[in-house]
């Protein structure tokens, strides 16, 4: 009997392939045809059934792919049907515009405006109503020497009984703003007790997005502080800042040294009635330097427990307090305060 060919195994059914392997088999045991032979066509036939047992498993594999995929397409047929046989319907109760491209670049670039228009104005607090806004802005400028004129002044928020409306003020250019915003608080600081400037505050507008900072930062230092409060941390407290920083403060009740600056004091007021009796005061009145003129004056106060003295011979005739602190270990340390009045000439002051 002919052995078979490997394409006649490939098209073979189960039965004859079997039949086939017995007849080989009988045959070598017969040992009509050599053993070589009979292993070499084994192993071909092995290895053609291992093939197709492969690329039977990468069909399958295959198939199965391709029936997700049609199932996949067959869903999303489906739905675009839905949505086009609902377009009609939908289109006609729906009556909001479509937003578009234009509409986009036009609300960005108003945004950027409204941001640029911010830097350009300052806002007012405290500022007494009932009176002429534009006509009280105005007197500022002239007070605190700004030659520039604001180009509108409006009230902001509702009007409540006792709580003066913040005023903003705009001026031509963010220069201007910060000119009238740094020539106000110098004005401030040299007279607190000025009536037209007393007890106001001046800060920079805010943009949106900024305004939203403050918001949010305004409610975390609620939070903290009443956080502070609840765990009896009466020394801690948080504050926010016109830069939308949020700030800590500590206090600390052994206080060993104080600087105070403008104290305003004269020889009549006694040194237990400005600092306690646990402290030592060193104090240099304005009248020391200038007796014609009113205000200014510089104090130190040390704790007791640090032994301290004046040094008057390292004092000159401007606002100048020098004192010393004895130390450990022979160490002694020097505490210079002074204070250059803000209408003084800078060069003349740093000669002195």
């Amino acid at each position: 009997m002919d052995l078979p060919s490997i394409s006649d195994i490939n098209t073979m059914k189960r039965d004859d392939l079997r039949g086939v392997l017995i007849d080989i088999i009988k045959k070598r045991n017969n040992a009509d045809t050599p053993g070589d032979s009979l292993k070499n066509t084994l192993h071909a036939i092995l290895c053609e059934i291992k093939a197709c047992n492969e690329e039977t498993k990468a069909l399958k594999e295959e198939i199965a792919t391709l029936k997700l995929s049609n199932e996949v397409l067959r869903k999303e047929l489906s739905e675009l049907k839905c949505v086009s046989s609902s377009a009609p319907t939908s289109a006609s109760k729906d009556s909001t515009p479509s937003v578009k491209f234009a509409d986009v670049v036009k609300q960005s670039v108003q945004s950027v405006f409204h941001d640029d228009k911010s830097k350009n104005e300052i806002i007012m607090s405290k500022v007494k109503e009932g009176e002429n806004d534009q006509q009280y802005v105005t007197n500022v400028c002239k007070i605190i020497h700004f030659e520039g004129q604001p180009t509108d002044v409006v009230r902001l928020r509702r009007k409540k009984d006792g709580h003066p409306r913040p005023l903003r003020v705009t001026f031509s250019s963010p220069f201007d703003a910060r000119v009238f915003r740094a020539r106000f608080v110098e004005h401030r600081k040299a007279d607190e007790n000025a009536d037209d400037t007393k007890g106001l505050h001046v800060r920079a507008s805010r943009n949106e997005s900024e305004q939203g900072k403050y918001r949010k930062n305004k409610d975390i230092v609620r939070k903290l502080n009443d956080d502070a409060k609840q765990a009896d941390l009466s020394n801690i407290s948080f504050s926010l800042r016109d830069n939308l920083a949020i700030w800590k403060f500590e206090k600390d009740d052994e206080v060993h040294l104080v600087a105070i600056t403008e104290t305003w004091l004269t020889e009549d007021v006694l040194d237990s009635e400005v600092l306690p009796q646990n402290m030592q005061c060193h104090r240099k009145d304005r009248s020391e330097t200038r007796q014609s003129v009113r205000g200014g004056g510089l104090l130190l106060g040390i704790d007791n427990r640090l032994p301290s003295k004046r040094r008057p011979d390292l004092e000159c005739e401007c606002e100048i307090l020098v004192c010393e602190i004895s130390g450990l270990s022979r160490v002694n340390i020097a505490i210079i305060l002074v204070y250059r009045p803000p209408s003084s000439d800078c060069a003349t002051f740093t000669s002195l």
